[in-house]
């Protein structure tokens, strides 16, 4: 199976549109109820913010949908994010996941694809050149 063919098929272990919809309520859920996150939120638009994470998973799960947020480090930049912050919010990413019908491997591989995504997060020697 081809990368791409991996990634679509998550997509539809997750449940496709209506799952990854699913998914991001559940998992915002989380992260707002945890007193250490919920101040990076404060001042954010949620339904816009469920917007973008909706393309975002989507465009990461393998769908035919693009992103058409800003660039990750842009989006997150000055928000003084660390890493364990990061770890706490992926936490709750996996935590979420488990809810679903996907094998340890499968949430693992999507883990993956979010840590990635670390250092751009976290402002970690990545330029503001987008």
């Amino acid at each position: 199976m081809s990368t791409d063919e991996s990634r679509a098929a998550l997509f539809d272990r997750i449940g496709g549109v209506d799952g990854v919809r699913n998914l991001i309520g559940r998992f915002y859920a989380r992260v707002l109820a945890d007193s250490e996150l919920e101040p990076y939120f404060s001042h954010v638009e949620l339904e816009k913010l469920r917007r973008m994470q909706f393309e975002f998973f989507c465009a990461a799960l393998g769908a035919p949908i693009r992103y058409s947020g800003r660039s990750i480090v842009v989006a997150h930049h000055g928000r003084g994010i660390t890493r364990p912050h990061f770890q706490v919010f992926v936490e709750h990413l996996f935590d979420t996941l488990r809810e679903y019908s996907l094998d340890d491997e499968e949430r693992y591989s999507i883990i993956s694809r979010i840590n990635t995504y670390v250092d751009e997060v976290i402002g970690s020697g990545v330029g503001l050149d987008t």
